[in-house]
C-alpha cells in the first residue's frame, strides 16, 4: 500500500510534542523545589507566607494592620477582609514589595523575617467586627501571579463612641458613676449597643462595689490577638455576693476579647455571642 506524501512528519510532529510535555512534566516534578538554581524559572517558596498578623483599632473608622514579611522576592501582598464571621473575604489592598517600607519593630509591633509591614484601613463602620487574612505573591512569567500560603486570620471590631477610659478609676457608684468608665458607660448604653476597651488594658472594679449590670443586647468588645483575649476586666475586689452572682449576656448582646477575672459570666438566651473572651 503507498502512503500518501506528508503524513509521516505530521505523525512525527504529535508524538514529538507528546514526549516534550511528558519530559517538562517529569522535570517539574524532579526540580520542583530548586527550579531557580537548576533552569533560572520561579517556584513559589511555600514557607513565604506572611507571619505575625495583628490588628488594632485606632479608632471608630480605622483598623492599624502589621504582618512580618517572610519572603525575599515577592510581587508584592494581597490584604483580605470580610465583615463578621459569614462574611466573605474580598482584596482591599495590594501593597508593593516589602508592603513599600518596612516600620520598626518592638514593643506591640512583631519583629522579625524580612521586615515588619503596617497598613491602615479606613472608611469602616463604627463597632464592626472585621477579618482579615493577608498572603505574598510572585508573578515569574509577568503575568500569572503565584500565591504564597495565607497568613494567620486576626479579628477586630472599630473603637465605639462609648469607648472605656482606661485611666478613669471607678468609683463603685452605681447612681453617680464616674465618667468615662465600664460603669458610667453601661448606665448609658442602650440595647444593640458597642462598649468598647482599647486593646491591652486592665480595668479593675472599685473594691466592694457591685457588678455593673449589663443591658440586654449590649456588646462588650476588648481586644483579641495571637495569645486570646488582651483586654482583662477584673473583678476580684468587688463584693463578694455581687461576684457570685456574676456578670450576665442576654438579648443578643455579646463579648469579644475579653479575659474576665474573679467572677463568672451567664449567658442568656437571644443569640449572644462570645468571641476570643476568657472567662
Amino acid at each position: 500500500m503507498n502512503r500518501k506524501k506528508g503524513h509521516r512528519p505530521l505523525i512525527q510532529s504529535r508524538f514529538t510534542l507528546a514526549v516534550v510535555g511528558i519530559i517538562a512534566t517529569m522535570l517539574l516534578v524532579v526540580f520542583g523545589a530548586n527550579w531557580d538554581t537548576a533552569f533560572g524559572g520561579t517556584v513559589p517558596d511555600q514557607n513565604s507566607a506572611p507571619t505575625n498578623l495583628q490588628v488594632y483599632p485606632v479608632s471608630t473608622s480605622a483598623i492599624d494592620l502589621t504582618f512580618t514579611d517572610n519572603s525575599s522576592d515577592e510581587a508584592g501582598f494581597k490584604i483580605e477582609r470580610k465583615t463578621g464571621q459569614n462574611g466573605t473575604y474580598a482584596v482591599i489592598a495590594t501593597l508593593p514589595p516589602n508592603g513599600g517600607g518596612t516600620i520598626p519593630c518592638g514593643g506591640t509591633i512583631p519583629c522579625g523575617g524580612y521586615g515588619t509591614v503596617l497598613y491602615h484601613d479606613t472608611g469602616l463602620q463604627e463597632a464592626t467586627l472585621y477579618f482579615y487574612r493577608v498572603r505574598a505573591f510572585e508573578i515569574p512569567d509577568s503575568v500569572h501571579p503565584i500565591y504564597s500560603p495565607y497568613s494567620n486570620e486576626v479579628s477586630a471590631f472599630t473603637q465605639s463612641h462609648l469607648a472605656v477610659n482606661p485611666n478613669a478609676v471607678d468609683n463603685g457608684s452605681d447612681t453617680s458613676p464616674t465618667p468615662g468608665t465600664l460603669r458610667y458607660l453601661l448606665k448609658e448604653a442602650q440595647p444593640g449597643d458597642v462598649v468598647s476597651f482599647l486593646p491591652d488594658t486592665t480595668i479593675t472594679l472599685a473594691p466592694g462595689s457591685n457588678l455593673p449590670l449589663i443591658p440586654p443586647g449590649v456588646t462588650l468588645v476588648g481586644g483579641c490577638d495571637a495569645s486570646g483575649a488582651s483586654v482583662t476586666l477584673d473583678a476580684s475586689q468587688a463584693a463578694v455576693a455581687s461576684r457570685n452572682a456574676g456578670f450576665s449576656i442576654s438579648g443578643g448582646g455579646g463579648l469579644f476579647g475579653l479575659n474576665i477575672t474573679g467572677t463568672k459570666l451567664n449567658v442568656g438566651s437571644g443569640g449572644n455571642k462570645i468571641l476570643c473572651a476568657r472567662l
